[in-house]
């Protein structure tokens, strides 16, 4: 998902600023995203529970998507 986000963000060009930024934005929403999709797992679904560990595997998995975007693409979205 953050390499999907990474590639839509670096993509548009109406904004440069979010451009720019595109590390930072789509590291914090997808890892915001998984925070929340894990809060309700945990509140609204029967037989299913809040697991820090899978809420650290989401972190490293965001960091993850954001070393493949730059090994694929190496500067190409500048």
């Amino acid at each position: 998902m953050t390499h999907l986000w990474m590639v839509g963000l670096k993509k548009q060009m109406l904004y440069p600023k979010i451009k720019r930024k595109a590390h930072s934005i789509a590291f914090f929403g997808v890892f915001l995203f998984s925070a929340v999709m894990e809060l309700a797992q945990h509140f609204f679904v029967a037989d299913r529970y809040f697991d820090f560990l899978d809420l650290t595997a989401n972190f490293f998995g965001c960091i993850f998507g954001i070393v493949i975007f730059e090994l694929i693409y190496k500067g190409s979205y500048t």
